[in-house]
C-alpha cells in the first residue's frame, strides 16, 4: 500500500492506518476489509454555503460561474449534506430526504377536455397535455416543461406533440393521475389503457378499469392511476396518452378526461 502522511502539512492523505491531518484538502484512510476499519473518503468540509468556492453574495444565485470547476466536491456542515458544483452554481447530492420534482395538471379552461370515442370496430387515443395550472400545487423544479408540436390524435403517424423533455440523465420516478368520465353504453367493464411514450415509443401501459362490471352502463366515473421509474437521457421527450385497451368491449361511447385535482402528472428524479 502507497501511504502519504508523513508530513504535517501534506495537501492529500492515502493511508492504511488511523491517520489525522488538519492540513489535509483531502484524505482516503482505512482502506481496509476489516470490519473495524471501514474505508472512508473525507471530503473538504465547510461550515455553511458563504465558505463554498465561488461564493459571491453579488451574483443572483450567489455562485460565480466557472465551467473548468465543473464536478468539485464539498460537504457543508450547515446543511449535513454533500454539494456539487456544476459549472454554475452549487447543488446539494446523495440526499434522498429532498427529492426535486414537476407536478403538473390539466387546463380548467380549455375549450375541449381530452377524449377518445370508441365503438364496436376499435377506440381511439386522446393526449393529455400537462402544464401549470393550479399555482397551488403544480410547480416545475426539474424546468422539463416544454410543450413541443401539435396534438393530433386522428393522425398518429404526423403526430409531433412532446408534453416534457428532461434535462438530465438518470431515473425519474412518474405518477399519473386522470379523471375518466363515460358518455355511451357498454356491454363489459370499460377498460383503458394509459400509456407513457418516451420520445417514439411506448415506454410502458397500464390497463385501468373505468367502472364495475354490469351489462349495460353509461355515466361512470372513476379515477385510474399509473406509476413507472424509466431512464431518460439529457433531451429525452415524454408523453402521456389514454386509448382503448385490448379487452375493452363497447357499443358506442366516448372517455373524456376531467381537469380538476384528480388529474395530475408528478415527476421525480431519483438518481
Amino acid at each position: 500500500m502507497f501511504a502519504v502522511g508523513a508530513f504535517a502539512s501534506a495537501q492529500v492523505v492515502i493511508s492504511e492506518s488511523d491517520y489525522t491531518n488538519d492540513h489535509a484538502s483531502l484524505s482516503l484512510v482505512n482502506p481496509s476489509s476489516n470490519e473495524h476499519k471501514a474505508k472512508g473518503l473525507m471530503l473538504p468540509i465547510v461550515d455553511d454555503i458563504t465558505q463554498l468556492p465561488l461564493y459571491d453574495a453579488n451574483e443572483h444565485d450567489l455562485y460565480t460561474d466557472d465551467p473548468t470547476m465543473e464536478g468539485m466536491v464539498m460537504y457543508v456542515k450547515e446543511k449535513e449534506a454533500v454539494m456539487v458544483y456544476d459549472g454554475e452554481k452549487w447543488k446539494t447530492a446523495l440526499d434522498q430526504s429532498r427529492v426535486p420534482y414537476t407536478r403538473a395538471s390539466l387546463d380548467p379552461n380549455a375549450e375541449k377536455n381530452p377524449r377518445l370515442a370508441c365503438v364496436v370496430a376499435g377506440c381511439g387515443s386522446a393526449t393529455t397535455p400537462f402544464g401549470l395550472y393550479s399555482s397551488d400545487f403544480d410547480v416545475d423544479e426539474l424546468g422539463i416543461i416544454s410543450p413541443i408540436g401539435e396534438i393530433d390524435d386522428e393522425n398518429e403517424e404526423e403526430y409531433t406533440y412532446s408534453n416534457f423533455t428532461m434535462k438530465e440523465r438518470g431515473f425519474y420516478r412518474i405518477f399519473v393521475s386522470l379523471g375518466m368520465k363515460t358518455s355511451g353504453l357498454h356491454v363489459s367493464t370499460p377498460i383503458l389503457s394509459y400509456r407513457a411514450k418516451k420520445n417514439d415509443f411506448i415506454l410502458t401501459r397500464r390497463e385501468v378499469p373505468i367502472a364495475t362490471a354490469i351489462l349495460i352502463h353509461t355515466g361512470a366515473n372513476r379515477v385510474g392511476t399509473m406509476e413507472f421509474v424509466g431512464f431518460f437521457d439529457a433531451g429525452d421527450t415524454l408523453t402521456l396518452q389514454v386509448t382503448g385497451a385490448v379487452s375493452l368491449l363497447t357499443v358506442a361511447d366516448v372517455y373524456e378526461v376531467i381537469p380538476g385535482e384528480q388529474s395530475f402528472i408528478k415527476i421525480e428524479k431519483l438518481y
